[in-house]
């Protein structure tokens, strides 16, 4: 290294030499014809090459294919050009990195990229073929709207402002007071007690028949009193429930503006109903168009094995891991107990039978259930290294003892059974 940079000094020492001892030379107004730099020449096609890599040339034509318009005139200067080929070739530096390590002949990654090919192919292939056939014209579109009236019809509704109080005599001075002409905006400011509407001036925006008030919660009964006033009709002192039910509160309300119930015009849901009968259609074609598929591929299920049940059951390592997920100590015990049912020979399944006991003791503190399963398991299974675990609880588990944490490693059959630092008696 320490040869490298001496050579390195000299020859930048020699240069500046050369270049001292040149004679100097007038210089010109003209600009000249600036020659491309090694590597930045044409391809044989004519287009600037901007990059190399790989021993490949990426050109400007490349870069005009890659990026779009507003990439590319967003890149004005050299710095803005060169970061915005970094980041254009960093995703091809790491797939053609990932393309040579071998990582696509891996079975996981090889299944994901042919999962993922498989989907783009379905989803290409449906939407050449189901997709133009979902199309609805205009006549069907004002059919469904002329059928569903009540799909597109705006309910009768009040805007509202109110002030509200504590007590039914306040209600009523402040009703006597706004029939005498004070500002209905600055008594909700200054009166009411609904914090969430009185510095708008008691706004409660609008109700509708449903009876939900933005402020005050549903009250049917409510809204179908007031969508009896008249525009600018004061109400009478009206009672509510508060949201949290425990008191009630007066109100008086001013109808603003009444809306009555009406259509909506078929242009403002033109294009409402013909999503919904799109959606609709291309359902019905592709299910149709599957049928026709089966038909075609010759598709026939074998149902004499499908009927089988034994041929589905789930393996005893499956149900083992499922019960050790499962949190409800009463569907734990159901699928150790499925296993010990299904697979009584099976390697996980004296790990089972000590689970059961496990849970009654440890978990639900049923210590007779707790025991009758640990003898169970002594009795079936003599020869298993949980034998003295099993017998170790036995003689352990009503004296109050920290549970399987505490057992003694002699007795213990190592990565049998779970800790017991999750469970009540363990904690």
């Amino acid at each position: 290294m320490r040869k490298r940079i001496a050579f390195i000094v000299a020859f930048l020492v020699v240069a500046h030499v050369f270049a001292s001892a040149a004679p100097i030379k007038k210089k010109s107004n003209r600009l000249k014809p600036v020659k491309p730099a090694v590597g930045l020449s044409s391809d044989s096609s004519g287009s600037p090459v901007l990059a190399t890599a790989d021993g490949k040339p990426y050109t400007l034509r490349d870069w005009n294919r890659d990026l779009p318009p507003e990439t590319r005139q967003g890149a004005r200067t050299m710095p803005d050009r060169v970061r915005t080929l970094d980041q254009l070739f960093e995703p091809k530096l790491l797939l053609w990195a990932a393309e040579k390590s071998g990582v696509a002949e891996d079975s996981a990654t090889a299944a994901r990229l042919e999962s993922t090919r498989r989907q783009i192919l379905i989803n290409a292939y449906l939407e050449k073929k189901i997709r133009p056939l979902s199309k609805v014209d205009t006549s069907a579109i004002a059919s469904f709207y002329a059928g569903h009236p009540d799909d597109y019809r705006i309910k009768a509704s009040s805007t509202l402002r109110h002030i509200q109080v504590e007590t039914r005599a306040e209600a009523e001075k402040v009703r006597a007071r706004l029939v005498k002409g004070e500002d209905f905006s600055a008594m909700a400011a200054k009166l009411s007690t609904d914090t969430l509407s009185r510095l708008d001036g008691g706004n409660l925006g609008s109700v509708t028949a449903d009876g939900f008030f933005r402020t005050m919660g549903r009250d049917a009964a409510l809204a179908e009193t007031l969508l009896t006033l008249k525009e600018g009709e004061l109400s009478p002192p009206l009672s509510s429930r508060s949201t949290a039910g425990d008191k009630t509160l007066w109100h008086v309300f001013r109808v603003e503006q009444h809306e009555p119930a009406h259509m909506q015009p078929l242009d403002a849901v033109r294009d409402q109903i013909r999503t919904r009968l799109e959606r609709e259609k291309i359902n019905q074609v592709y299910r149709q168009h599957l049928l026709d598929l089966k038909t075609q591929f010759h598709f026939s299920p074998n149902n004499a094995v499908l009927a089988d049940s034994t041929l589905f059951l789930p393996s005893p390592e499956e149900l083992f891991r499922q019960a050790q997920t499962t949190t409800d100590p009463a569907t734990r015990i159901r699928m150790y107990e499925d296993l010990l049912h299904l697979y009584p020979g099976s390697p996980y399944a004296e790990q089972a039978q000590f689970m059961v006991g496990f849970v009654y003791s440890e978990e639900l503190s049923d210590y007779d259930n707790a025991e009758k399963e640990f003898k169970t398991l002594v009795a079936r299974y003599p020869k298993s290294e949980l034998t003295k675990s099993a017998q170790w609880m036995l003689d352990n588990m009503r004296k109050g003892t920290p549970a399987f944490d505490a057992m003694p490693d002699s007795v213990k059959a190592p990565g049998a059974v779970p800790s017991t630092k999750d469970s009540p008696r363990g904690k």
